[in-house]
């Protein structure tokens, strides 16, 4: 008997093949990036359009303000009022063009400079959604100046607003909106026409915040 007949055999370590993934794994990494493609094309023409019809809001507030300070005898409106309905529309300053002429009807701190020109006759679909997406990525209070149709003589109107109280209604707008989609995925099924029924709603409370 050889010496190497008492010792005991050492066996190999058998070679550890990765695991692969299974039907549910792969299944599992296919569809969160579809979901998140989803959530992307759900949420970008939302806050689009949230951002939209904010600044109708704005502007349909300084039609209203206009007819009103038009309407003073020769146009001669008290500061104190003019201040008042300026805060009231949250607004820095209102104009309507008629004719050749340009009228301020109202004013108070004007920026010394104009960060953005937004005119709501010639809004597209594309311009919309970047104009909400760099209303978001923004820092500080920029001055925008708003120019859509006006129903009664006059051309346009314009109105200079601050962009932060915008940017900070498209926040919560953003986090409600999530709170919403992140509660339908944790609730029961609903039918199509409850759930279309209740974002409706929750946007028409949405477009009321301050």
């Amino acid at each position: 008997m050889s010496a190497t007949d008492d010792q005991p055999i050492m066996e190999r370590p058998s070679a550890t093949l990765p695991r692969r993934l299974g039907l549910s794994g792969k299944l599992l990494l296919l569809t969160i990036p579809l979901v998140m493609i989803a959530e992307v094309m759900i949420y970008v023409p939302a806050i689009a359009n949230f951002w939209t019809n904010r600044l109708n809001d704005r502007l349909a507030a300084a039609n209203t303000a206009a007819l009103v300070l038009d309407a003073a005898p020769l146009g001669m409106v008290p500061d104190s009022l003019s201040q008042q309905i300026l805060t009231s529309i949250r607004a820095r300053a209102v104009a309507i063009k008629m004719g050749q002429q340009r009228r301020l009807l109202a004013s108070a701190e004007l920026p010394a400079a104009i960060d953005h020109d937004i005119d709501m006759r010639t809004l597209t679909v594309w311009s919309s959604i970047t104009g909400s997406l760099q209303v978001m990525l923004e820092s500080g209070d920029q001055a925008i100046r708003v120019v859509g149709p006006s129903p009664g003589s006059a051309q346009f109107i314009e109105v200079v607003t601050d962009e932060k109280p915008l940017r900070q209604a498209m926040y919560r707008f953003s986090r409600n909106l999530l709170d919403r989609r992140a509660d339908r995925g944790a609730g029961l099924p609903r039918s199509s026409f409850s759930v279309r029924a209740a974002d409706a709603a929750a946007d028409r409370g949405l477009d009321r915040l301050p």
